[in-house]
């Protein structure tokens, strides 16, 4: 399954995983960005096999629905592709009054992630991918702050996000040693897709400066691809990649007392528990 598969990383890592021939789960948005997405994989892989599901990952509601969704439809699911991202200008928040950045891109990661678990040890070997940034490093980690910022900066709500996202997956692994789940982050670089449209200020104002001489999303997918499927890489867990070799996150990122605090605020702000490996009551 792959999160964020209407376009972009998304997207070129749902059709490489169909043209391996699996059975690839596709979370988009709106059902029009996401039946254009399968089109455009079925135009070159007629064969592809694929299913639609649609959630605001932004919503924590949605993303239990979707994960039961996910359950019922794809009970074999063995990858999970922690992908969807995005980049706000202004400070915005989803429905459940969390700043949209740390929703989206690592609360909808902890809940999908702790709701999926479960399943995904049931069809061990299996992995969690989830897409992380380089610039997690800049992340000024003010913890009473993330969830809604008296003050907003763009580019530090995403680099937040993204500090989150690692030092979650680092805890995790560790969480799931002997499961036969693996979970990894890993940076792909910067990358031609339309994130950074609505993100014209501050120091993404220069990171666009260079988008023109980026990898494209077919290559940038190729690293989530490796990490979802490399025999080389299975029984790696709880490390971070930058592009298709394994790296050194921040040292923060790293810390048990940061992951602790996290893993607190994440149960507070989800209301869930840590991820199981214990099937959920009906």
């Amino acid at each position: 399954m792959v999160t964020g598969a209407s376009s972009g990383i998304g997207l070129e890592t749902a059709r490489a995983l169909a043209a391996r021939g699996a059975v690839v789960g596709m979370v988009c948005r709106s059902a029009p960005r996401g039946e254009a997405a399968m089109r455009s994989i079925r135009d070159g892989l007629p064969q592809a096999r694929l299913r639609l599901f649609l959630a605001d990952l932004s919503s924590q509601r949605d993303v239990r629905r979707v994960a039961a969704e996910v359950e019922a439809r794809l009970p074999e699911l063995g990858v999970l592709v922690n992908n969807a991202g995005l980049v706000s200008r202004d400070l915005r928040t989803g429905e459940d009054g969390i700043e949209l950045q740390f929703a989206t891109n690592y609360l909808a990661v902890y809940l999908l992630s702790s709701l999926l678990t479960g399943t995904l040890a049931r069809n061990a070997p299996a992995r969690i991918v989830n897409v992380a940034s380089g610039v997690h490093g800049r992340a000024r980690m003010d913890w009473d702050d993330l969830a809604a910022p008296r003050s907003y900066n763009a580019f530090q709500a995403y680099a937040r996000s993204k500090f989150a996202v690692i030092a979650h997956t680092a805890a995790l692994g560790r969480r799931l040693a002997g499961t036969g789940v693996t979970v990894n982050a890993v940076e792909p670089g910067l990358t031609r897709t339309a994130l950074l449209d609505d993100a014209g200020v501050g120091a993404f104002r220069l990171v666009r400066r260079f988008l023109r001489f980026a990898p494209t999303a077919d290559e940038a997918a190729r690293h989530c691809v490796r990490l979802a499927c490399d025999p080389e890489l299975a029984s790696v867990t709880g490390a971070y990649f930058r592009r298709a070799k394994q790296a050194t996150a921040a040292e923060a990122t790293r810390a048990p007392e940061t992951q602790a605090r996290l893993e607190r605020l994440s149960v507070e702000l989800t209301g869930s528990t840590r991820p199981s490996t214990q099937e959920r009551n009906p």
